[in-house]
């Protein structure tokens, strides 16, 4: 389950993903906001195979986001899928999740 909209972001507030000398300031957690309680939950999520499960934690996750980050997205993460207009079946959300299925026609 991919979190639509909100899948790079429940990475985003990792601790992983704050800009470091360590890791020579890459990362999207710009606003450096880290948590222990959040990295379990994501880590959580993250190896949880169960879909109802992930549902739940993906709640708390955006819970967790909502009552404690100050947050206003100002830009929109664009991905490009490339693919020969013949080609059906990309989805844009998850491009090759289900490549098997793609036909061309």
């Amino acid at each position: 389950m991919q979190l639509i909209g909100a899948g790079n972001a429940t990475i985003t507030f990792t601790s992983s993903e704050v800009g470091t000398a360590a890791n020579r300031w890459s990362g999207n957690n710009r606003g450096g906001w880290s948590t222990p309680d959040y990295d379990r939950l994501f880590e959580t999520f993250n190896t949880t195979l169960d879909r109802g499960e992930r549902g739940k934690l993906a709640v708390q996750l955006m819970n967790m986001i909502n009552e404690e980050v100050p947050t206003l997205p100002m830009y929109f993460d664009v991905k490009v899928t490339a693919h020969v207009a013949a080609t059906k079946g990309p989805d844009p959300e998850s491009p090759l999740w289900n490549i098997q299925d793609w036909q061309i026609t």
